[in-house]
């Protein structure tokens, strides 16, 4: 996990006392607190902050229709560029949007692409940023491609099951399933019907429920009102917000996971 050139690590020593952790990185002469790792989701290549400040500011390009109200685009910032997609949403559907995005990243998941609401060719919808190699489920399938990696697809579909069970995502189908086909990572598309005010599981889980390990389970515990109304802003409103902590408090009562479930 330190190395850097194939999981963005930084190389360095944990201190474990009776008083607290401490580390010393590669290059660096003083003892520091710990520092979390950065995010590097798709394209991985580049740190996520990065990517979003391409997609809300960068010069788009159209490549191509991709399918209905949806296309296929390139966001240019500086020297590089970002490949990415547009979708048409109502603004109700992008805020919806906007909010799985947060969350993802308020859990440190990783596996929902970067996200922004921005109109292109005057019509309003989301910019959201896609690997160098990509392929939807339904493909994948279709074409037989394998799909292997430094991490295993099982546990990631268990992050992907506890994303929509937290959100009450009642429309999760192949399509909006994504994997890096150079990477082997997963990654999850497609909130525009989530955040509804149930309590209970989506019914896709109800016969096989999400086993989050205890790595997400203590992330979970973590979430509080106050903490979603920082990171969800006004893309949720505090019914939505309760219903979150409810469907959270059903996902904590499930059995644990034999093994931790990994993060990206």
């Amino acid at each position: 996990g330190m190395n850097a050139e194939i999981y963005k690590g930084r190389a360095a020593a944990l201190t474990i006392t009776p008083s607290g952790l401490s580390v010393r990185y590669a290059g660096q002469p003083a003892v520091e607190s710990p520092e979390p790792e950065g995010l590097f989701v798709t394209p991985n290549q580049f740190a996520d902050s990065s990517v979003l400040a391409a997609l809300r500011d960068g010069e788009i390009s159209i490549v191509g229709p991709r399918g209905p109200d949806e296309l296929d685009i390139s966001v240019s910032r500086g020297s590089g560029s970002i490949k990415a997609v547009f979708q048409v949403r109502n603004a109700n559907a992008a805020r919806r949007e906007l909010a799985a995005f947060a969350l993802d990243r308020l859990l440190g998941l990783g596996i929902v692409p970067a996200t922004v609401a921005r109109p292109v060719q005057g019509q309003i919808g989301v910019v959201q940023a896609r690997p160098q190699q990509w392929i939807n489920q339904v493909n994948a399938e279709k074409q037989a491609v394998q799909i292997n990696g430094w991490c295993s697809v099982a546990p990631q579909f268990q992050l992907t099951y506890t994303l929509d069970a937290l959100v009450g995502n009642e429309s999760r189908v192949p399509e909006s399933i994504l994997y890096d086909s150079s990477e082997g990572l997963v990654y999850t598309t497609d909130f525009r019907r989530a955040f509804g005010t149930k309590s209970g599981l989506p019914a896709y889980l109800q016969a096989r429920a999400p086993s989050p390990g205890n790595e997400l389970r203590r992330r979970l515990g973590a979430l509080s009102e106050a903490r979603l109304a920082a990171a969800l802003g006004e893309n949720v409103d505090r019914r939505q917000r309760r219903a979150i902590l409810a469907r959270r408090d059903a996902l904590l009562a499930l059995p644990a996971a034999t093994a931790t479930v990994q993060t990206q």
